[in-house]
């Protein structure tokens, strides 16, 4: 039922389904990811049904680049609600793609994601690996951004394994360098991670302070997980300071976003916290019920360090109520499993980890070095050889003779790249001067129809429609009068029509969107074909030249497919992705042979225009199937 559910929305969201209209290629994946990126919080299924649709693409067009990056997506999202297990085989695909396709960055990143999910399945060792070598990797790549995420990680490793110093430590790092980027979403975050080991090492004033930073940061966002992890955090630091009533007030809080969220894993922290703060105001009904909810959802998850909280807050509930027998085994259970958190070899492994890696980057270093040092001591030698080859006067001639023919020609060939750079600035500047003067031309011809010719019609017709019906000898010359008074009507609003299709208001007033979509409206007439208008992601105004000329463009597809093309449907999309616009023109029409093109003045026109925009044009039609025409071209905004 639940999945006919997803199907459902996904069918009825007209972006979806016009994604789904494109063929399967790399600008489908990416616009299939960002679609399912922001509806991850609590739109689980939809979000991997997308996600998969991206990896299936990219595997069926042989792309180890989108296949990583898409199963990288699809291990995210899995780790989000839970689901360990599923999210690293997800990454596991992400990091072997990525090798095949030998792209250091994707294989760093899935290596980031697997060691998060080995420190959920408490693999630290494994985890320390893993981290490790990515960080090593953007290093080398000098990527400062993945370098935060990777030292939050890690500063999480040092805190499960009970080294909070290191955790504070390394949580700085991370916040020094996200700082010097100013990204301020990883800044909120790392403060996220640096007030959990605070915590534990009772710096309450420090650990409050950076945690009111995150959540007056995230609480302007759209509800997610960062903001769950704020409220949790203000609850730990407030319940720690023994001020019970706001810390379960933070504590509630998170629950409310756990479940909007509907992540297991964090109604069960949530539910955990509440249900402590309940036991710590003597409430051990309420601390009871939530317990029970928790281990109704303890199936969804194997995370061993909240199995060990659960235990732990069972033993503190049963102490509390003087039930000493059962709070013995809870603190037996937990003790065995807090063994491995604060595992002092594993600590010092991990430390360890980290000199090897130090020390492996400062021999690196070193190698570099005398590398150098060897290509410059040959490269000495090989100049004195050629200063001992190169004595005499007539070699030096020769030498000097030929230096000099170098130079000429090489002078020749810059002047000769100059002056046709200097050709194309100047067919361009032609280009662009002809079709300004061609817009300036229509607008004023557009104004001289309708304030000149337009307002001599209407007071022809305002006057003749005054002449008093009883000055007329018999009906049929009546008759004959309306009819030129309904001609006349006519005549001005046709003329009104080819003003407003000259110069358009709506173009200058609301912009490009508003008035393609009221173009199509007006060219829609009982004989013309279906026209159809999408417009994605596109809410920003564009320079004035680029609206008119693109405007002018979907214009002229638009008349030669309703001319020609003897279609049914015409389908008309305005797309805004990364910078770039993209104008989408299809008909199911009759089409052409491409190989042997009719080209007339509108496609020349068209072709000037795209030239004018720095795009280009693809066109794609066979006899019978229709045309589709796609161009693109860089958009500069108001």
């Amino acid at each position: 039922m639940l999945l006919n559910h997803v199907l459902t929305l996904a069918q009825t969201d007209s972006v979806y389904q016009s994604i789904q209209a494109l063929p399967d290629d790399t600008s489908k994946i990416k616009l299939l990811l960002t679609y399912g990126e922001p509806r991850e919080d609590g739109q689980f299924e939809l979000c991997q049904k997308v996600y998969s649709q991206a990896a299936d693409i990219a595997e069926n067009i042989s792309n180890d680049f989108y296949l990583s990056k898409s199963n990288n997506y699809l291990g995210i999202l899995c780790r989000k609600y839970g689901r360990n297990k599923e999210a690293l085989v997800y990454f596991n695909k992400s990091e072997e793609a990525a090798k095949r396709c030998k792209n250091e960055f994707r294989i760093a990143a899935a290596q980031t994601n697997m060691a998060s999910i080995f420190m959920n399945e408490n693999r630290l060792k494994e985890a320390a690996i893993k981290l490790q070598q990515s960080i090593s990797t953007y290093e080398k790549l000098n990527m400062d951004k993945p370098m935060v995420q990777a030292l939050g990680n890690l500063s999480n490793l040092y805190y499960l394994q009970g080294a909070y110093t290191l955790a504070v430590e390394t949580a700085q790092k991370g916040l020094t360098l996200a700082q010097k980027i100013n990204d301020l979403d990883l800044i909120a975050n790392l403060q996220i991670n640096k007030a959990s080991p605070l915590i534990r090492l009772e710096k309450m004033k420090e650990a409050e302070s950076l945690s009111r930073e995150s959540l007056s940061y995230f609480r302007n966002k759209k509800p997610g997980e960062k903001l769950f992890h704020c409220y949790q955090s203000l609850g730990a630091v407030l319940g720690n300071s023994k001020n019970y009533v706001d810390a379960s007030l933070y504590a509630d809080s998170a629950i409310a976003v756990a479940v909007q969220l509907n992540m297991p894993k964090l109604k069960i922290q949530s539910m955990l916290q509440r249900a402590n703060l309940a036991t710590k105001r003597s409430d051990f009904g309420y601390a009871e019920q939530l317990l029970k909810e928790v281990k109704s959802l303890k199936h969804k998850t194997s995370e061993w360090s909240l199995l060990l909280e659960i235990e732990r807050t069972e033993y503190l509930l049963d102490a509390a109520k003087g039930e000493y027998k059962s709070a013995l085994v809870h603190l037996t259970r937990e003790l065995e499993l807090n063994d491995s958190l604060k595992n002092e070899n594993t600590v010092q492994q991990n430390i360890d980890l980290d000199k090897k890696y130090a020390v492996l980057k400062k021999k690196q270093q070193i190698d570099q070095l005398q590398s150098e040092k060897e290509h410059q001591l040959k490269e000495i030698k090989q100049k004195n050889l050629w200063i001992g080859l190169s004595i005499g006067v007539a070699i030096i001639i020769l030498g000097w003779l030929g230096l000099l023919y170098l130079t000429i020609q090489r002078k020749r060939s810059l002047d000769r790249q100059i002056i046709i750079q200097l050709q194309q600035e100047k067919t361009l500047k032609a280009a662009t001067d002809i079709l300004q003067a061609q817009e300036e031309e229509r607008l004023r011809f557009a104004r001289d129809l309708h304030d000149g010719l337009g307002s001599l019609l209407s007071g022809v017709k305002l006057s003749l429609s005054s002449i008093q019906a009883d000055m007329f000898r018999n009906s049929e010359q009546k008759n004959l009068f309306e009819n030129s008074i309904v001609q006349l009507e006519y005549a001005i609003q046709e003329m009104r029509k080819i003003s407003r299709n000259m110069m358009p208001e709506t173009i200058q007033q609301y912009g490009l969107q508003a008035a393609v979509q009221n173009l199509c409206e007006s060219l829609q007439t009982s004989s013309s074909p279906l026209i159809r208008f999408e417009c994605l992601d596109f809410n920003h105004r564009l320079i004035a030249d680029q609206e008119i000329v693109a405007y002018r463009i979907i214009q002229e597809l638009l008349q030669n497919a309703i001319r020609h093309s003897r279609s049914k449907t015409i389908f008309v999309q305005l797309t805004h992705h990364e910078k770039t616009m993209h104008l989408v023109v299809e008909d199911d029409g009759i089409g052409y042979d491409r190989l042997n093109p009719q080209t007339g003045m509108g496609t020349k026109n068209i072709k000037s225009r795209v030239e004018f925009l720095n795009g280009v044009m693809h066109i794609q039609s066979h006899p019978e199937t229709g045309t589709s025409v796609h161009i693109e071209f860089p958009a500069t905004e108001r």
